[in-house]
């Protein structure tokens, strides 16, 4: 019987203490823990000192009112809690503005918001009128955008496109990273050449351009700091005007840590999709991502690297050749930019196919009949993976 009551005697205690501790968090700590054990932020409770006016005294009449918390009094009609804890009117508006100042985010206008995202955006041109028009103008800065297709699907002639159009038009510069040591200078040459006039021009540009090859995905790692850094630090002029970041490709980079640790594979990718982020919201760049395909149901292609990956860009396009022709088909298979694109793949339009080799002729090819000329024709997609989640 005594050690019935013994064991009473100390969970009563345990209990006691355990409701001391909570309280004593919950007073000193601007947090509570839910049922479900998830920690939920709340607003700071009142204390004395939390600014000048506010004193023991003041403090017991607020919580005799049921007013503990800063939300509690900012909500609370000034007028009336004067009257209530028996306080000057001015010294209830200066406790309710201290509290405002410290504890609520700074008020800003909405068009001046949006007027400063729309001046640090930068549209890039693709070479495709058409293409421009279906992404609303072309590919964004502060947007992470993947091109993923079949080996020799035209994903590298696409990057080597949208750089030259960057170079010539533009005097901003661009970093690729090249995981398959596949980058042709001579290449990127001939596009230059074929839309510039001068030969010289060309050469100049092509200063505009570093290439950097990765080994493997903790290369990149390092490389991103590095170009965080920089751009940071504003120094170079080189980073000052970079506009676009080019991986070409991620495949490569990340499929071989899926061989090991699954867990550890998607924390590499996680990780990463963080860091390409941040550059892109921070520092406003664009990065295009070059992605591998594999065989998904009925015999259709999806990107790579699995459900996880998809969350990562904000564009993902799919690029495919027709028919082993040198015409290639570009389609929009996922967009979170604008309600625009959205519209257009629910309503069947079919994409501009375009010739990745030389983006600037798409008005020839179609006048040559190269290319379907009806290219508002309603057409249902055969594999549902192409419309938009």
């Amino acid at each position: 019987m005594l050690v019935n009551k013994g064991r009473l005697c100390f969970f009563i205690c345990v209990c006691k203490l355990l409701t001391l501790v909570q309280t004593l968090f919950k007073n000193f700590f601007p947090i509570s823990v839910a049922h479900s054990d998830f920690i939920i932020l709340r607003m700071a409770r009142l204390f004395e000192g939390i600014c000048p006016l506010v004193t023991e005294t003041v403090l017991k009449k607020c919580k005799f009112e049921g007013i503990k918390t800063v939300t509690d009094f900012i909500l609370f009609d000034p007028e009336e809690l004067a009257k209530k804890i028996k306080m000057p009117y001015k010294d209830v508006l200066s406790i309710h503005h201290a509290l405002i100042m410290k504890y609520a985010g700074f008020p800003q206008n909405a068009i001046s918001l949006q007027c400063e995202l729309l001046e640090s955006i930068s549209i890039l041109d693709t070479g495709s009128k058409r293409l421009n028009k279906f992404l609303s103008g072309g590919i964004y800065t502060g947007e992470v955008t993947e091109i993923h297709g079949m080996p020799g699907s035209g994903k590298t002639q696409f990057c080597f496109s949208l750089i030259s159009n960057l170079l010539l038009n533009t005097k901003s510069t661009a970093l690729y990273l090249v995981a398959n040591n596949n980058f042709v200078a001579k290449r990127m040459e001939e596009i230059l050449v074929e839309k510039s006039e001068a030969r010289q021009d060309v050469i100049d540009k092509l200063h505009n351009v570093k290439v950097k090859n990765i080994y493997d995905i903790y290369d990149l790692f390092d490389c991103l700091d590095i170009f965080k850094d920089e751009l940071y630090k504003q120094e170079n002029t080189f980073f000052r005007y970079l506009k676009l970041l080019v991986i070409d490709a991620i495949t490569p980079l990340l499929a071989p840590c899926f061989d090991g640790k699954y867990l550890d594979a998607l924390g590499l990718m996680n990780n990463l999709s963080q860091h390409l982020h941040a550059l892109c919201s921070e520092h406003k760049i664009s990065i295009l991502v070059c992605n591998n395909t594999v065989q998904g149901k009925n015999f259709s292609i999806k990107p790579a690297l699995g459900l996880n990956w998809r969350y990562v860009p904000s564009i993902s396009l799919c690029i495919e050749r027709l028919n082993g022709s040198p015409v290639h088909k570009i389609k929009a298979v996922k967009s979170c930019r604008s309600h625009a694109i959205h519209l257009s793949l629910e309503q069947g339009k079919e994409i501009p196919i375009i010739k990745v080799e030389n983006l600037s002729n798409l008005e020839q090819m179609i006048r040559n009949g190269r290319i379907q000329k009806n290219l508002k024709s309603k057409t249902q997609f055969a594999n549902s993976n192409l419309r938009p989640q």
